[in-house]
């Protein structure tokens, strides 16, 4: 039961830092709104690929201190994420990035994200939007989300309106914030079981324990992705979606699968890194295993006193003679 508590728990906080919204929630989303401050990010880096150009608007030491953060690290991996992401035929629009303290998302955002929505990239690619007030519940650092969103905005605009499935979306936003954790591994193997790709097409549903086994999915199907086809799978694939205007038509020709073949072998791939411990982490195999361990261990300790008994009338004669 313990376990269970702490799962859901785990669930919870993970689905609440990473909502991905569909176009249609946020067409009409109101954005035209300046802050106090704002600051503008160079493109410039040493990498291969220049970092996007990020405008950051905050408001008050709070909200600089949290640009500061994701500035920070808009320079150290944004040059990787468009490497990854954007085809080298392509050049990032700059990205807005609007840092809210609470009141102020929910100003802005009620009614188009749910309560615990605190990170938001609208769907033309060129604006995002954190509620830097309430990362610290949520188990995952500011500069996590702002990857993240940043991401999904990258991806919005190399992707140029052409349909990206939600698995994709999600696997590489959570995959370039570095957001796994062995926690997310422990409750993959709690809940189970994985859900099938063709289930991760369109929005993930609002219901948390199985909008986190999606996100999880997600990554791991992004992960095998990257492993079997190239680290620079998914910048081929846009670019290819840009010529052929269709998704599962560019992804055969980068590939050499189908979405099919590949969602079959990404199932099988992950039977046989998970299905044994799914198996072993059932509540009634782990009930036996439980059993067995305190069997085995009640025997030790009977052993263990059987011979503290003989030693101690060992020295009890030894004693009388």
């Amino acid at each position: 039961m313990f376990l269970r508590v702490v799962n859901e728990l785990a669930v919870l906080a993970f689905v609440m830092a990473f909502l991905w919204v569909t176009p249609a929630t946020l067409a009409h989303t109101p954005v035209g709104f300046l802050l106090t401050n704002a600051v503008a990010v160079p493109s410039t880096t040493d990498d291969a690929r220049a970092v996007p150009e990020v405008y950051f608007e905050w408001d008050g030491p709070v909200g600089k201190t949290a640009m500061e953060r994701c500035h920070n690290a808009l320079i150290q991996r944004g040059g990787e994420i468009v490497a990854a992401i954007v085809p080298v035929s392509l050049e990032p629009e700059p990205v807005r990035c609007l840092l809210l303290d609470h009141p102020s998302f929910q100003k802005h955002f009620a009614g188009t994200l749910p309560d615990w929505g605190i990170g938001v990239a609208l769907p033309d690619g060129r604006t995002i939007a954190l509620d830097y007030d309430r990362t610290p519940e949520i188990g995952r650092s500011l500069e996590e989300i702002f990857l993240h969103e940043l991401t999904h905005a990258l991806v919005f605009q190399a992707a140029g309106g052409v349909w990206i499935p939600t698995w994709l979306h999600e696997g590489a936003a959570m995959w370039h914030s570095g957001e796994w954790r062995f926690v997310d591994t422990v409750a993959v193997v709690l809940n189970g079981s994985l859900p099938p790709l063709w289930k991760l097409q369109g929005r993930f549903p609002a219901n948390a324990s199985w909008a986190d086994q999606a996100y999880r999915t997600s990554l791991l199907a992004y992960e095998a992705l990257r492993k079997d086809y190239g680290e620079d799978v998914v910048a081929r694939l846009i670019a290819a979606m840009g010529r052929v205007g269709d998704f599962e038509q560019a992804f055969l020709e980068i590939t050499g699968d189908s979405t099919e073949e590949f969602a079959g072998h990404f199932a099988g791939a992950m039977k046989l890194r998970f299905g044994w411990l799914f198996t072993v982490t059932r509540w009634p195999t782990l009930f036996v295993l439980l059993a067995v361990v305190f069997a085995i261990g009640a025997v030790g300790r009977l052993v263990r006193k059987r011979r503290q008994l003989a030693a101690m009338a060992d020295d009890y004669h030894e004693g009388e003679s």
